[in-house]
């Protein structure tokens, strides 16, 4: 998935042995190999009764349902170098690939390696949700990564963390604001917030009250308290709350250095401002701010979504659970093989995707449009999986990175005295410039080291 076809060999390599007539394999053969694999695994490994932390059968076939759905998907079926074997099985049989990828998904659903499910109520969510309602699904999400103890049954496999022999995580230090002394990594950018949907399910628009423009939105006190969602971070769909930390947001109490500064204890992404247009004072999570400022958001955001609010990063590790596969993704693994497939499939799919929706608090998608079935889908990967590490798998397997990748901005936020309020994105202050600016990226290069010592490899196209 990042190589393409590999070396395989299936006896141990011996110490001084000659490797340089070694070359890669197939990506068939080595797919071939991979799934022999993953079925001898599925084979020995028993479904439940394992240690927590060690693979089970359903983590095998969570493994397979994975690595079939990308060898189904355009990039290695004729869509990038389609007559390189090393990286493509060719224009044809790809309709057999999503066949297969579907089945493989079905066979977990079906419990077939173990009984799974999604945490949570995923019947029909009432039509319009009270913040009651909101915070609830939110919770319930956030929970999925924030597990101590016992897994819950969404969970098929994870990394099992215990302060015991110093086996903790660093989430709360990585990715927490810097006015808690944590440093601010793998922020969410403006075109991801603004991805997640309205709580009633409709898209979000961020010009809806100036169309046109796509950078600015102010509000008066008396417009924010005639319509709160003028607020852009106000009324969103569940799992935006659960991800993301936005001017605003809720979080931790603060540190004593830090406590004069915010005694609401809310995320301070933004500036504060007289009426007058001069700084009252700079926002602590900030790169401003004046508790720590080197480690703060460059774009205006922190990511939620991993940390333990019971957990002080400043001083201690987290413990709760890394989630590697979850039922969730087996649910939208099937639906978009399904939707992909089309015909008497696609309604599976759209009910696969609409039980992750309605656990999310979030109303069914109903179409009979392929085209419009298949954005939803993607869609709905992008947001349930979130900073899980499935972009970048799924933005090449799909061909859309050229789309995707772009530059990151700043988002700068202004509150004022008398509870005005601006939201601007800064097309000037660019602080990571990104882009797709060569398809070989697509796939990882050989290293020139592995290639000096085994000169029979055949590198990646475009190195």
């Amino acid at each position: 998935m990042n190589y393409g076809g590999s070396v395989i060999s299936t006896e141990p390599f011996q110490l001084g042995q000659d490797v340089s007539g070694i070359g890669r394999s197939t990506l068939q053969q080595t797919l071939d190999q991979v799934l022999a694999d993953v079925d001898a695994a599925i084979a020995n490994l028993p479904a439940s009764g394992m240690e927590q932390g060690r693979a089970t059968r359903g983590a095998a076939a969570a493994l397979k349902s994975r690595v079939l759905l990308f060898c189904a998907s355009p990039l290695v079926n004729g869509g990038y170098e389609p007559s390189n074997t090393l990286v493509s099985f060719g224009s044809t049989g790809q309709a057999a690939r999503w066949t297969a990828a579907r089945d493989a998904a079905k066979a977990v659903i079906d419990g077939t390696y173990g009984a799974y499910d999604l945490v949570g109520n995923y019947t029909d969510p009432p039509a319009t949700l009270t913040d009651a309602d909101v915070t609830s699904y939110a919770n319930t999400y956030f929970n999925i990564f924030n597990q101590h103890g016992a897994w819950n049954k969404e969970t098929i496999w994870g990394i099992q963390y215990s302060l015991t022999g110093g086996n903790g995580n660093n989430a709360n230090i990585w990715f927490g604001p810097c006015g808690y002394h944590n440093w601010g990594n793998n922020d969410p950018t403006e075109p991801a917030v603004r991805q997640y949907e309205m709580s009633d399910g409709t898209g979000f628009v961020w010009d809806k009250y100036n169309p046109g423009n796509q950078e600015l939105r102010t509000a008066t006190a008396a417009e924010l308290t005639a319509d709160p969602q003028r607020n852009p971070y106000v009324g969103r769909e569940p799992r935006f709350y659960a991800t993301v930390l936005y001017h605003g947001a809720p979080w931790q109490n603060r540190p004593s250095d830090a406590a004069a500064f915010d005694p609401y204890n809310k995320a301070q992404t933004g500036h504060f401002y007289n009426n007058d247009g001069t700084v009252k004072a700079y926002g602590v999570d900030t790169r401003q701010g004046l508790i720590e400022s080197w480690n703060g958001t460059k774009n205006g955001y922190y990511l939620k979504k991993f940390m333990d609010p019971q957990t002080v990063g400043q001083y201690y590790r987290n413990t709760n659970t890394w989630v590697e596969f979850r039922f969730a993704e087996i649910l939208l693994n099937y639906a978009e093989a399904c939707i992909e497939l089309g015909g008497a499939d696609l309604q599976n799919g759209l009910d696969a995707l609409n039980k992750v929706r309605n656990r999310a608090g979030l109303p069914d998608r109903v179409t009979t449009d392929q085209v419009q079935a298949r954005a939803w889908v993607r869609h709905e990967r992008y947001i349930e999986h979130f900073a899980e590490g499935h972009q970048w798998y799924d933005m090449r397997r799909w061909m859309t990175a050229p789309t995707v990748i772009e530059n990151v901005y700043e988002m700068k936020i202004k509150e004022f005295t008398n509870g005005n309020m601006e939201w601007k994105l800064d097309k000037a202050a660019m602080p990571d410039a990104r882009s797709w600016a060569n398809n070989k990226y697509y796939w990882i290069p050989i290293a020139t080291d592995e290639m000096k010592k085994a000169p029979a490899l055949v590198q990646n196209p475009g190195y």
